[in-house]
Formats: C-alpha cells, structure tokens, sequence
C-alpha cells in the first residue's frame, strides 16, 4: 500500500495537530489517518510534513535517525 505523504505551509497561530478548541490542521486538512512527523511551535509557520506512515514518521521525528533539519528564523524587535 502507498503511503500519503502531505506537505502543509502551517501559517502562524496554528496549533500541530487535529483536535482541541484552538485552530489547528483540522481547519486545513480533511484526510483521515494522517499525523505529523515533528510540529512547529503556535507561533511559527513553515513546513509540517504529514503521513499515514508510522515508520516513515517515526524516521523524520525520532532524534535517534539525527534527520537533518534546516531552521530558517527571523527575530522582531517591539
């Protein structure tokens, strides 16, 4: 079986997963059985990979894989 890999831009002030009263993937992404491989802080946007493959998921978010990921920030000052 194929597994459904999902790239998702996650804008700012939403929440890394599907439930809870806050805004969060829900409220972009309608596939049953798909999970996020990592999560970005509510406060951050960018890149959320999303699969419904266990195995492949635990290789991008477990440290022991030491997946390689770039972070690109950028600092506001008030």
């Amino acid at each position: 079986m194929a597994s459904n890999i999902v790239l998702f831009n996650k804008p700012f002030g939403v929440l890394c997963q599907f439930s809870g009263e806050d805004k969060n993937l829900s409220h972009y992404i309608d596939i049953k059985n798909i999970y996020p491989a990592g999560r970005l802080d509510k406060d951050s946007e960018g890149l959320v990979i999303l699969t419904d493959d266990g195995k492949l998921q635990h290789q991008i978010s477990h440290p022991k894989f030491d997946k390689e990921k770039p972070i690109l920030f950028k600092l506001m000052a008030k």
